[in-house]
């Protein structure tokens, strides 16, 4: 009775899908229909079956067109699986990006891992148009963006995922993750060290104050 969600395992970039087992040969064509073309002949290990989704999008790929989010993310998922929201061609965006992608006459190229790591990612692209770039990980707060070292937006995509608009030309750009918790408590820590500082400073300034009145006195 549950309907696999072939068409938001691609929109995921999700590559392959194990299985205990063989599909049965009616299978393919339905899960197809689903949005997941499934390669015929999988890899076999053990009694468990790897098949190819061919359907998957890339995970990082450039898109010309955007429109602003609206509803909520599970409205979004039953439209994505039923086949009415164009995700390959065009991203939804917590605000305007800037500039503002440019639908491309010729599909737009690939884009290239420079490194894949938990918790920074490097991409390199080269749109001739004005683009959006969308990386299918999951947007949390403490991801930032660097285009050609230098900060960028980091735009909400489809409700969860991460993405930035490049102007065209090629590019390398860099998402990093670090822990908010992790920043406050450095700034606490500083912080604290500050105001330390600040009050053994303080409570130095009276004895600084008598020493250098006695050395005038001595002076006179």
């Amino acid at each position: 009775p549950a309907r696999p969600a072939g068409r938001i395992a691609a929109w995921l970039g999700g590559r392959y899908l194990m299985l205990d087992g063989l599909l049965p040969p009616q299978a393919l064509p339905a899960l197809a229909e689903l949005g997941a073309d499934i390669e015929a002949s999988p890899v076999m290990s053990g009694d468990s079956a790897l098949y190819r989704n061919l359907s998957a999008l890339p995970r990082a790929r450039l898109v010309g067109e955007w429109a602003p989010v609206s509803g909520d993310l599970a409205g979004f998922l039953d439209r994505l699986q039923a086949g009415r929201e164009p995700v390959a061609r065009r991203v939804l965006l917590d605000r305007a990006p800037s500039p503002a992608p440019v639908a491309a006459a010729q599909p737009l190229p690939a884009v290239a891992y420079v490194r894949d790591e938990l918790n920074e990612v490097v991409l390199r692209a080269a749109p001739p148009v004005p683009s959006v770039l969308v990386l299918a990980d999951l947007w949390l707060p403490g991801w930032t963006v660097t285009v050609d070292g230098s900060p960028a937006p980091l735009l909400v995509a489809d409700h969860m995922l991460r993405a930035v608009a490049l102007p065209a030309g090629e590019h390398e750009i860099r998402f990093v993750y670090r822990d908010p918790a992790l920043r406050r408590g450095l700034a606490l820590t500083i912080g604290g060290v500050v105001l330390l500082l600040a009050l053994a400073f303080a409570g130095s300034v009276p004895a600084l104050r008598r020493r250098f009145a006695g050395g005038t006195a001595g002076e006179a």
